[in-house]
């Protein structure tokens, strides 16, 4: 029953969230209709929902670089200004 439910939920989120994701990304990109198709062929295995995975987690690593950096650079800026 999980394993069903949890299908679902990953079925639906890829569908829902990930596949207008990643056709948005390729068109605002590439905007051109055969350079969208190549690139879907060639880099994301014919799948708007693999080219808006990849957007998420890169979106996700650069949030997180950006927040480590803050907090390593935050308390070394508050030394230094004291």
């Amino acid at each position: 029953m999980v394993d069903i439910f949890g299908g679902i939920v990953e079925e639906t989120i890829t569908r829902l969230l990930l596949t207008p994701i990643g056709f948005a990304y390729l068109w605002l990109r590439y905007q051109n209709n055969m350079r969208v198709k190549e690139a879907l062929i060639k880099e994301y295995e014919n799948s708007y929902a693999n080219a808006g995975s990849a957007l998420f987690i890169n979106a996700i690593a650069a949030i997180g670089i950006a927040l480590v950096l803050f907090l390593m650079v935050a308390p070394l800026l508050h030394w230094l200004k004291t």
